[in-house]
């Protein structure tokens, strides 16, 4: 059964008038003997005045007919001792004790709620709080015996210090919590369920500093007083939010309201003062933590099970936003309520918050005819009935405990507050991918009430009275407020009422009312105390120069630039509808836009940093100014623009083709994208992203650049590419000049093609047709280099299936030297079919521009390719396995300079062709960026490469070999190129006991290529 809810109309009836009837009126009732757990040794009515031995047994001290005698004898036996009397309902028969723990037993009185008065003698306007059965309270003494099993015991409940009739309770003795005495409880059920003394290990609740994962948490560990079958009570653990710094992370803490916390169990020897920022936050406040989160949390604790609280993120925050609520903890509070949105109520009748789900009547909860209406009534109606100062619900517009806020008339259950700040806390841990930060945390500067004092909250600095802090003329007890300005002697506060013309406005009989986040009060500053370390600014009056502070600008491994830094106003305060963003822009030099990128923002009242990447891969050869944008929302006039100069020295970087450096420019840094400079004799071999030695030349002893190799100046080819290209349908020619330096060039000089078949290094040789140069070249060192010039033309219908890369060799005077050619041009170079066979003639640019010429059978459709630039696309692998022929794959791939973001719909496809150039598709899956992963920095930057998974089933294949592709494309642009892996070592292997499965890498180009072999021909 769930806890009474007091709601607006009906609350009156929830607090019975039973309570201020006079106690000496009321008849013992008939008691049932348990003589046999705990038997009194003194003459039937007498005072036994005892002590609790280790055993558990009471040990007699004295008797007597006189309580008071018995109270003063008692108080000489420390935390062992207690008076008993056979009046009591107990099972222990104890009515007093010097030192220990109450637990609530109101089945004695027919009732599962306990009702806990503010004062013991039914003070007019006293308030009241309620108890649900088998909860701790903290002991402070027994104020009145009745001579006849009842009496008033004078307790703190979570916070509320009042009192609690006897009969309603069980006193524990401080030496059965430090002696881990077990003892029987309860006794005397009349409410039909006739629940008998049970046996139980009690505890005493108790804090703790914990360390979870990236945060250090304030964890509450409370009991059940109900011991069951095994004797041991049951224990709950809420994580309330961040411990404070002054906690020691392992070391326990005690304490009777949650605030004020104590080294020992007596509560003598304070530790510290800490208001769980969660628990104690006003309802009258936004959360930060999106509604993608609210429903990513929901689908995490229920998973698949049906739950109607899934996709309600966007309803919760749009009324909390209407109706003046804090999203999170209502959203929490129907978690908790609803049972993550499967409880009966919830499911059946859409009521998420137990509206009118009395105990007394728990079927007259209420229906509502959606979800979203539960919610917006709850906020607009329900909920702020208890933030209306008016409402004799209201004490105080936190979540609280028993002592102040919405827990007092909302729950029975003490720890009701606590349950939902546990779950509020666990979701914005969510919201932060568990990473250390938190978004709503001390978002919101919280002040107290000092000294639990009645005070006037202004309609403005030194004016009329709008409202006071108290919740009754007598009773004032942790009233918290939100400060949103510092105005020198005064702080403007979050007004938890409606206010209408400079007063309160009256709501009792109202419907559903949006709510001005703009109403607010003032409170002179001596009358309050900040309890969390937030700063409160104005908010409205800048306070300095704009603050531009750069912590790193260097570049990555993947060709971006990143920053990161702080840029704000001081005194705007930007964590609030205010937003500060921050744009990075990358300028040419006559300072037109080349491209621009949100960065990542967060924001701590009126302090903003950023960071973010921006990609350079797919930026022309040049130079660049960046410009960071921050602007204001509400307040564009303090935005501001800057360029922006590196933090500290950051060095170039290679990545691919391209060296990147910073460049000093006055106050700002130039970016230089300059081509990769490997140095004499050298080039940048992409494949293995480093540079390399051309041929004649080898790696220098001392480590730096290459030198002329061995075998001789005669092995050195100077060389240049004129033209690749097809002569007509069926024949491709290639030209260009070369020669071997030192060497005159004349009419003995022979140029020859080479045709390098790459599977099995055979070489087809091409004479090529040698001429004289138009313009000899002239290098000023006493040679002649007349007849550089030469012509081949290439039959493809001649080769054999393959892929073949291009030679030159020289031979002149008796020497020779032979060299790849290479041919960095943009144009792409037709392919065509000729007699069945695709001929696909390229610069390959992955290869540093390496003329290759492929033939094979193939029915891809390459025409279907459109990119930005002819640069190769890349393919990165994560892992690869083969297992029960299955080939999994988690890999990344770009395309250079198109947008892979999700925006772009990006699709991926491996195909597998084989030996007659059937093509057979398989299916990818592309994988959802996380915002602030390592590749993005936030929805609206460009990400570099599009994460995918695929599963590929060769167990449909028939024998043979296959060469593996993958088909990437977006609603701007298309590639499908080969899959590869130039790292990859060993091969993976497959075997059943008819076929077997092979993944190796190629010679060509280190691509992936499959093998199925039909092992039951083999036998």
């Amino acid at each position: 059964m769930r806890t009474l809810r007091i709601l607006l109309k009906l609350a009156a009836l929830l607090v019975s008038a039973c309570f201020s009837v006079n106690l000496n009126l009321i008849e013992a009732k008939a008691v049932t003997s348990y003589d046999e757990l705990y038997p009194l040794s003194c003459p039937f009515g007498q005072y036994e005045v005892a002590a609790l031995n280790s055993s558990g047994r009471f040990e007699r001290k004295k008797c007597t007919s006189s309580y008071s005698e018995a109270a003063k004898a008692m108080a000489l036996l420390g935390d062992a001792g207690v008076v008993r009397h056979s009046s009591s309902g107990s099972a222990t028969k104890i009515i007093n004790m010097n030192a220990g723990v109450v637990y609530s037993y109101p089945q004695r009185n027919g009732t599962n709620i306990a009702v806990i008065d503010q004062y013991v003698d039914g003070t007019p306007n006293e308030k009241t709080t309620y108890v649900t059965v088998h909860r701790e309270m903290r002991y402070l003494g027994v104020h009145s015996w009745n001579g006849n099993g009842d009496g008033k015991v004078h307790i703190v409940l979570n916070g509320f210090d009042g009192y609690i009739s006897l009969s309603d309770v069980d006193l524990v003795p401080m030496a059965a919590l430090t002696g881990d005495i077990p003892m029987y409880l309860g006794g005397n059920d009349t409410t039909g369920l006739n629940e008998y003394p049970f046996l139980t290990h009690v505890q005493q609740a108790y804090y703790r500093a914990e360390k979870n994962g990236n945060y250090i948490d304030l964890v509450y560990h409370c009991f059940t007083g109900w011991g069951g079958p095994t004797t041991w009570p049951s224990e709950w653990t809420f994580a309330l939010g961040p411990a404070p710094d002054w906690m020691n992370v392992g070391n326990v803490y005690y304490s009777d309201d949650g605030t004020s916390f104590y080294n020992d169990r007596r509560l003598e020897e304070q530790a510290g003062i800490y208001y769980p920022y969660y628990q104690f936050l006003p309802l009258r406040t936004k959360t930060g933590v999106s509604a993608k989160t609210l429903d990513k949390y929901i689908s995490k604790v229920v998973g698949s099970s049906p739950s109607v609280m899934k996709n309600t993120g966007s309803a919760f925050i749009e009324s909390g936003n209407t109706y003046g609520m804090n999203a999170l903890l209502v959203f929490a509070l129907g978690c908790l309520e609803s049972g993550n949105g499967r409880s009966d109520y919830a499911m059946n009748r859409n009521n998420l918050f137990g509206i009118a789900a009395y105990d007394t009547n728990p079927n007259a909860a209420y229906s509502f005819p959606s979800v979203s209406q539960c919610i917006k009534e709850e906020m607009g109606i329900f909920l702020r009935s208890f933030t209306d100062i008016n409402s004799f619900t209201f004490f105080g517009p936190q979540l609280g405990n028993k002592g102040s806020g919405v827990n007092v008339k909302y729950a029975g259950d003490p720890y009701w507050g606590m349950k939902i700040a546990s779950i509020a806390y666990a979701i914005d841990k969510l919201d932060n991918n568990e990473d250390g930060t938190l978004t709503d945390y001390n978002a919101a500067s919280l002040g107290v009430i000092r000294n639990d004092e009645r005070v006037d909250i202004q309609r403005s600095v030194n004016s009329g009275v709008l409202y006071n802090s108290a919740y009754g003329a007598t009773y004032q007890k942790n009233h918290m407020v939100t400060l949103l300005e510092d105005l020198q002697g005064h702080y403007r506060i979050q007004s938890t009422s409606y206010l209408s013309g400079g007063k309160v406005r009256s709501i009792k009989n109202e419907g559903l009312l949006p709510y001005d986040w703009s109403w607010s009060g003032y409170l002179s500053k001596e009358k309050v105390e900040q309890v969390n370390s937030v700063s409160v600014l104005a908010g409205e009056i800048p306070q300095g120069d704009f603050v531009l502070s750069l912590s790193e600008m260097n570049f990555s491994e993947k060709g971006e630039v990143s920053v990161k830094g702080m840029a704000y106003m001081p005194g705007i305060r930007c964590d609030g509808e205010n937003t500060l963003t921050h744009e990075l822009c990358l300028l040419d030099e006559t300072f037109k836009e080349i491209k621009r990128i949100r960065l990542e923002s967060t924001a701590k009242e009126d302090e903003s940093t950023f960071a973010g990447s921006l990609s350079l891969a797919d930026v022309a050869r040049g130079a660049y100014y960046l410009k960071l944008i921050s602007s204001y929302k509400k307040t564009p006039e303090y935005s501001h623009e800057a360029f922006l100069s590196k933090a500290s020295e950051a060095p170039s970087t290679n990545v691919l083709g391209n060296t990147y450096m910073f460049i000093d420019r006055d106050d700002a840094s130039l970016i230089s994208v300059e081509e990769r400079n490997c140095g004499e004799g050298s080039y940048y071999d992409t494949e293995s992203n480093a540079c390399a030695c051309m041929e004649g030349f080898e790696a220098s002893s001392s480590g730096d650049g290459c030198v002329v190799s061995a075998a001789g100046s005669g092995a050195l080819v100077r060389q240049r590419i004129t033209s690749f290209a097809w002569k007509d349908e069926n024949v491709l020619n290639v030209s260009g000049e070369a020669f071997l330096p030192g060497i005159d060039a004349g009419e003995n000089t022979r140029h020859t093609v080479l045709l390098v078949r790459m599977e099995d290094d055979s070489v087809t040789e091409i004479e090529a047709e040698t001429s004289e140069s138009k313009e000899p070249a002239d290098l000023l060192d006493g040679h002649v280099y007349s007849r550089i010039s030469y012509s081949a033309l290439i039959d493809p219908s001649s080769l054999a299936e393959g892929t073949y890369t291009l030679k030159i060799r020289i031979e002149s005077e008796g020497e020779s030297g032979e060299a790849l050619m290479h041919w960095n041009r943009a144009e792409k170079i037709e392919e065509r079919e000729i007699n069945g066979y695709l001929l696909k003639p390229e610069a390959r640019a992955l290869s540093n521009y390496r003329l290759e010429i492929t033939k094979e059978k193939n029915d891809i459709d390459f025409s279907v390719i459109e990119k930005p630039y002819q640069r190769g696309s890349v393919y990165t692998e994560h892992s690869l396995t083969l297992e029960d022929g299955i080939l999994s794959m988690d890999a990344s791939a770009l395309i250079f300079g198109a947008n892979l973001s999700e925006q772009a719909k990006p699709e991926c496809r491996i195909l597998l062709v084989d030996e007659s150039g059937k093509v057979r598709e398989y299916p990818c899956q592309i994988k959802e960026r996380e915002t602030g992963s390592e590749s993005v920095s936030e929805e609206e930057a460009e990400p570099d490469a599009a994460d995918f998974t695929a599963e590929t089933d060769l167990r449909e294949l028939e024998p043979g070999r296959y060469r593996m592709y993958l088909d990437l494309k977006t609603r701007e642009a298309r590639d499908i190129f080969e899959v590869c892996n130039p790292e990859r070592e060993e091969a993976l292997e497959y075997e059943t006991e008819s076929a077997s499965y092979t993944l190796e890498k190629s010679p060509v180009h280190n691509r992936y290529e499959i093998t199925v072999r039909d092992l039951t021909l083999a036998h």
